[in-house]
């Protein structure tokens, strides 16, 4: 395995996952032949952190754990094996939630809705497509580039949350997964009991609506409601990001100073002048602060002499 920090520098705060999400991580990649502690050293985590399962790790260290862990093992898929023993219960006050959720389509639902404050910068959603259900899950920190492994081990812990309620052999009519096909493709459909679509929109478990009554085994209403304001008071957020950190690589191009900024005007003047101007108009560029400011009698002189209010973008992002 070989280790290479990344720094990410970001103007806002760092997103988290809450501990728990790493619960069995370090039992699992010994059982495959890993060494945590050179896993942990290249991500800056020591294995203290991951005890205390409320305990607000960075995400995208996390996330390249898992990464580091397939290179570390070996295993072209440690996130999805990793993620298809993960029991519900493993996971903390979300897998809690879920639990003790009245029904399986509760359980579901607040998953959907609660799961970014497990996990911030994270979209969830529960969808209808016709006569089907999708369980949607993606990061959306466009920073974090590489996360196949996240996304496989995310859907195999969702998966559990059906199988705990429905019973083992529980599958989806379709697994989606956002990353290229892999190498060892099949075992997924192995893992899932259902095709496997890879370069989606989304990661996402496709399921019929018929069983969402059933009664989750250990449903409990009050319990769930005191776990939900729990989760919220601990996470505090989901981990609000900027339009740089939603678009994968965008920050890494700004850096680079390949990516201009501007409304819709501006990127019909940039491409009609062929790049050689760029410009908005001075009423976008005061409501989105984009417009180099001018001293009010400059922008009314100036409106005067060419009949128009472009005014200049400043620099680019």
């Amino acid at each position: 395995m070989i280790c290479s920090k990344v720094i990410h520098s970001r103007e806002n705060s760092q997103r988290n996952v809450l501990a728990a999400a790493t619960t069995g991580f370090t039992g699992f990649l010994s059982r495959n032949g890993g060494a945590a502690e050179r896993v942990f050293a290249c991500v800056g985590l020591v294995e203290d952190q991951l005890t205390d399962i409320n305990r607000p790790l960075d995400l995208s260290s996390y996330v390249r754990m898992m990464e580091l862990a397939a290179a570390e093992t070996g295993n072209e898929n440690f996130g999805l094996w990793f993620g298809q023993q993960f029991k519900p219960e493993m996971l903390g006050l979300i897998g809690g939630i879920a639990l003790a959720s009245p029904t399986l389509g509760a359980a579901l639902v607040n998953v959907a809705r609660l799961f970014p404050y497990h996990q911030q910068a994270t979209h969830t959603a529960f969808t209808r497509h016709r006569d089907l259900l999708s369980l949607e899950y993606r990061i959306i920190d466009g920073s974090i580039l590489e996360r196949r492994h996240d996304a496989e081990l995310t859907l195999g812990m969702l998966a559990n949350i059906f199988r705990h309620c429905l019973g083992a052999n529980w599958a989806p009519e379709a697994v989606h997964f956002e990353h290229p096909k892999p190498a060892e493709w099949r075992q997924h459909f192995h893992a899932f009991s259902a095709p496997v679509y890879f370069g989606q929109r989304t990661n996402a478990l496709i399921f019929r609506d018929d069983r969402l009554h059933q009664r989750m085994p250990q449903g409990d209403l009050h319990r769930t409601n005191v776990l939900s304001e729990q989760l919220v008071r601990i996470s505090g957020s989901i981990g609000t990001l900027s339009l740089l950190d939603h678009v994968k690589g965008a920050r890494e191009r700004a850096g680079r100073g390949e990516l201009a900024f501007g409304t819709v005007d501006s990127w019909l003047i940039w491409n009609l002048s062929r790049g050689a101007t760029h410009v908005t108009d001075a009423s976008n560029g005061s409501r989105s602060r984009t417009g180099s400011p001018l001293p009010p009698e400059q922008y009314h002189n100036d409106e005067k002499k060419l009949g128009s209010s472009f005014v200049g973008i400043e620099g680019r992002v």
